[in-house]
C-alpha cells in the first residue's frame, strides 16, 4: 500500500469519525480544534472530501482489475490521469 492510499484511508477515517461525533453528540471535533469557519477548517473539509472520493477510484480500480484481464481500459486511463495530476 503506497503513501497515497494510506493518506486517503486516514483522512477518510478522520472525516467519518468527525461526522459520527456530530451525529451522535452534536460535537464537531474539527471546528473545536481549528475554529469555526477558519480557513484551516475549510481546507481540512475539502481534503477529507477529496480523499473520500479518491477512495472510490482506488476501490473501483482494484475491483475492476480483479474481474478483468484486459490490459487497457477506460478505468486504467482514468487512474493514470488521476495519478499524473496528483503527483
Amino acid at each position: 500500500m503506497n503513501t497515497l492510499y494510506k493518506t486517503c484511508l486516514v483522512l477518510s477515517t478522520i472525516g467519518c469519525l468527525n461526522w459520527g461525533l456530530v451525529g451522535l453528540f452534536n460535537f464537531n471535533l474539527v471546528e473545536y480544534l481549528f475554529g469555526d469557519g477558519a480557513l484551516l477548517t475549510r481546507i481540512i473539509y475539502v481534503l477529507t472530501c477529496y480523499f473520500f472520493i479518491d477512495n472510490f477510484f482506488i476501490l473501483g480500480y482494484h475491483n475492476y482489475r480483479d474481474d478483468c484481464s484486459e490490459k487497457s481500459s477506460i478505468i486504467d486511463i482514468i487512474f493514470i490521469i488521476r495519478n499524473y495530476y496528483l503527483f
